[in-house]
């Protein structure tokens, strides 16, 4: 089944909540975490993700482009995401990473890797970053 999830990033971030709102209408809200080291761009963390989290109830698909996603999962899931995206070359283990999402009783997925146990395909028509 398609579902549309616009981009947080493509939001004017000085008027937030207005802009959320605006899209309200949509499947989801993907969120686009970037961290300057697995991509070149920096985006924004679980502080802006909490702080959108208070003026909706969109289901938040969050897509880590991020080094060592490991480390900050439960950040992740606390600060109100729905599901998490993950890119298996930023993890030692890939599969370690999911059972902790499983754990978090969390939907997830694998980016750009073909993974037979992902429940849901993330498909991008551009490179990371």
């Amino acid at each position: 089944m398609l579902k549309i999830a616009p981009s947080l990033l493509a939001a004017d971030f000085s008027k937030l909540a207005e802009e959320i709102k605006k899209v309200e209408n949509a499947d989801m809200l993907h969120l686009d975490v970037m961290d300057g080291h697995y991509v070149p761009n920096i985006s924004f963390g679980p502080a802006v993700i909490k702080a959108a989290r208070k003026v909706t109830k969109m289901y938040f698909d969050c897509q880590l482009m991020i080094d060592n996603p490991d480390r900050y999962l439960k950040q992740f899931v606390d600060a109100g995401c729905n599901s998490i995206s993950f890119h298996p070359e930023t993890v030692k283990d890939p599969l370690k990473t999911i059972e902790t999402l499983k754990i978090f009783d969390f939907q997830w997925s694998v980016t750009g890797w073909h993974f037979k146990h992902s429940p849901l395909l993330l498909l991008k028509l551009l490179n990371p970053g």
